[in-house]
């Protein structure tokens, strides 16, 4: 009976600088980098941060986690925004109008309380 060889399979490899600099990035820090947005409301440029215990990015900064609305999905709202929105009476009594969850309600609350946003 002949003996068994191992087949090793080789993947060809286009640029091996860019797959090295990814392996020792991800050695470091396994999880994914943050993701550049803009807020829609200043148009300033900031960073939504990957959640670790939720294994996805932070949904406080996505408007459609707030007012779960289809137009709103692609507007994102930087921390700053939010509590402008939050700390001025008359547009929050606007905003909370539009928030419909109580839950979502008093986690922007306590959010605001805690100097989270």
């Amino acid at each position: 009976m002949p003996a068994k060889t191992k087949i090793k399979k080789v993947s060809k490899i286009k640029n091996i600088k860019d797959i090295k600099q990814e392996l020792e990035r991800e050695s470091k820090n396994p999880f994914p980098d943050p993701i550049k947005s803009f807020c829609f409301n200043c148009k300033e440029e900031f960073w939504i941060k990957f959640v670790i215990p939720q294994q996805s990015y932070s949904s406080k900064n996505f408007l459609s986690y707030w007012t779960e609305q289809k137009e709103d999905r692609e507007k994102c709202i930087c921390s700053p925004c939010l509590r402008k929105i939050y700390s001025d009476s008359n547009q929050r009594k606007e905003f909370l109008g539009v928030v419909k969850d109580a839950k979502k309600k008093v986690c922007l609350r306590s959010y605001y309380s805690r100097n989270i946003i």
